[in-house]
Parts: C-alpha cells; structure tokens; sequence
C-alpha cells in the first residue's frame, strides 16, 4: 500500500493496463477524489486496494522500478504508434513475469522505434534530375545556356531521398532466435537465454504500429532443427498473452530440444523464405550465442549463406561468449556480424545494420 500511495496520477494512467480490470477502475476512481492514502480513500476503496493480489501488487513494483509506463507510452509514439501498448482494446497482461519482462524492454523498445521510423525506403521512383552537365537539354535552363552556364541539362535518375519518407511495400524481416541446448545451460551463468528472450520481446515491442512498413517472422534454430515456428509473417503478438506464449515456448524449446546446430541451415532457409513476397526490401537476422565452434561451424560458411541472395541483406548477431562472438565478427564479410552481449545495445546494431544496407 505503501508503493501504491507514492504513484502519481499519470503514473497511475500510465500503469492502468497492467492491473486486473477491476483494480485499475479503483485507481481510477481514487485519483479522481484526490489520491490513494487513507484519508483520500473512502471504505470499499481501501478494501478493493486490500484485496489487491501478490501478483498486481509485484507488477506494479516492477513497472515503477523499469520504467514500464514509458513502454505504454513508445505504442503511441512516432507514426507507428498505435494508441498503446497493446492498442485499445487489449487485454490486460496474464502475469507478473510478463510484467516485468516488459518493464525490461521498454526503453530499448523506444530506441528501437526511432531507428524503424528513420529507416529509409530502399524503393525510389525515378524522375528528372535538373543542373546536369550532360543529358537532355533543360527548356528551363535556355537562358543559362546562352549566357554560357554548363548545367543546363536533365537526365533521369533517383533522386536523394530523405529518411524516413513512405515506402510503398514494407521491408520483409526474419530473425532466426538462437533457442539451443547451449541457450539453456548457459543461461545460469551468463543469462543468455533471458537476454534472447528479451530480444524478441523487445523487436515485437518496437515494431508494433509499423506493419505499414516492416513486416517479419521469427523462427528459432536449434539442435532439433532450424526453423521452430514462433511469429508468422502478418501475423505478429498482438495481446499480452501471445507476447507471454513467445517467452515461453523460446524458454520450452531450449530446455527440451535436442543437442546439435543447426544455424547454417536456420540461415538458407531464410534467405529462401523472405523473398517469397514482393517487398521494398529484405532483412535476415541470424542470433546466436557463438557457440559455433564446439560443432565445426566456420565464419566463410555463415557468411556464405548471409549473402545465398544479393537481395537480401543477411546479418549475425551474436549476444554472448565475448571471445568466440569477436573472433566470428572479424571474421565474417566486413558489416554482417555484430557482437551485442546487452539487450539496451539492440537499437544501436539495428541502426548500424540499416545503415550498412543503405550503401550496400
């Protein structure tokens, strides 16, 4: 009750669709009267604020601790925003743990949705470039000719566009979520599968709102095979349960699946998969922890199947093993592995690698 009483009103707005339906109406109703202390609350609200549950109570706390306000603020930021979090008819979210997963990526997640809405359109229309020294002559620029000017011609071209411009089809997206035996051992003692975990929510999180411009699959590859199912192309989390189902069947399948790699076949599939539909352009994101060594994996042999296609644009990211990830990085084509062992680092490689596809 404590924690409830020092919340502000927006604070309490903000954080309303964290709380079961019935909770956030209390909160509601005891802003409108002046606050949530004792002597603002009448009887049945400080009973309804009582009988509160462990869990609303730990959401709370971990929203305020993370900032997760600011997560429902980022859905209805920049163009892609879409009224929240959720959107406006969302449930509320089906547990604490997804709670406080979301707190944990709510500033990433905002980072992350300024790169998407800089991110150039690839597809330009061509047009007449004026001020040209050879081409057609310009009817607007006779005068200049006579008085001896040189750019007085016209020629078709693509014009400099700035970022961010509408694009007429939206960029194809997969990203291939490392959900290996290696995933789960590993994370007791570097948390690496919590920090693809993270990843994922967190590219779900900041591509809300922007399907007019991205659209993307997410697939895990692991020892039992290289494409677990775990986002459709279309068809992205739209509720918090489906963003909890995404947590959990990553976490279920690193647990369980069989020990092996399959990151080099995760990585052709792709490339096959993303140019199965017409696009401004195409992205393929393979994430992994580096552990490719233990089964022969070599950096040429990934790099190869990053660039199977010349119109897709193929990366690996690598998110723990500092040693191994550097090594692959070095040793893949300049500009297609990136080392990012922190999930707050995510929108900087995302914006180096939009970047990089530019002057590709």
């Amino acid at each position: 009750m404590a924690l409830l009483r020092t919340l502000t009103a927006q604070e309490r707005r903000e954080l309303g669709y964290l709380l079961p339906d019935a909770m956030a109406e209390q909160l509601e109703e005891a802003a409108a009267e002046g606050g949530l202390g004792a002597a603002a609350a009448g009887p049945g609200e400080l009973e309804a604020l009582q009988a509160m549950s462990e869990d609303a109570a730990s959401a709370v706390a971990a929203a305020v601790r993370g900032g997760a306000a600011g997560a429902a603020a980022a859905g209805q930021g920049g163009s892609g925003g879409d009224g929240g979090a959720f959107g406006d008819e969302a449930e509320p979210p089906a547990s604490a743990e997804l709670s406080a997963l979301l707190a944990s990526v709510a500033r990433p997640a905002r980072q992350l949705r300024l790169v998407l809405e800089a991110a150039e359109a690839k597809e330009k229309e061509r047009e007449w470039i004026a001020n040209k020294t050879t081409g057609e002559i310009d009817d607007n620029k006779l005068v200049e000719g006579v008085t001896g000017e040189k750019n007085i011609y016209r020629a078709r071209g693509e014009p400099e566009k700035r970022l961010g411009l509408h694009q007429l089809k939206p960029k194809r997206l997969s990203f291939c979520f490392d959900v290996s035996s290696s995933m789960a051992r590993g994370n007791g003692w570097d948390g690496r599968l919590d920090r693809m975990v993270q990843c994922a929510v967190m590219l779900v999180e900041g591509l809300r709102g922007f399907e007019h411009k991205f659209e993307y699959e997410m697939v895990g590859h692991s020892g039992s095979g290289p494409r677990t199912e775990l986002v459709r192309f279309g068809e992205p989390p739209r509720t918090p349960r489906e963003v909890e189902a995404l947590a959990r069947t990553m976490r279920q399948h690193a647990s369980g699946c069989a020990s092996g790699d399959s990151t080099l076949e995760t990585a052709a599939l792709a490339v096959a998969e993303v140019l199965k539909a017409d696009a401004d352009d195409y992205f393929v994101f393979v994430l992994s922890d580096a552990n490719l060594g233990r089964y022969d994996v070599q950096p040429d042999e990934l790099g190869a199947r990053l660039r199977g296609d010349e119109r897709v644009n193929g990366y690996a990211i690598f998110i723990a093993e500092p040693g191994a990830a550097m090594w692959m990085k070095k040793e893949l084509p300049f500009g297609h592995g990136f080392v990012c062992l922190e999930v707050d680092k995510l929108p900087a490689t995302f914006k180096d690698i939009f970047a990089h596809a530019a002057v590709s």
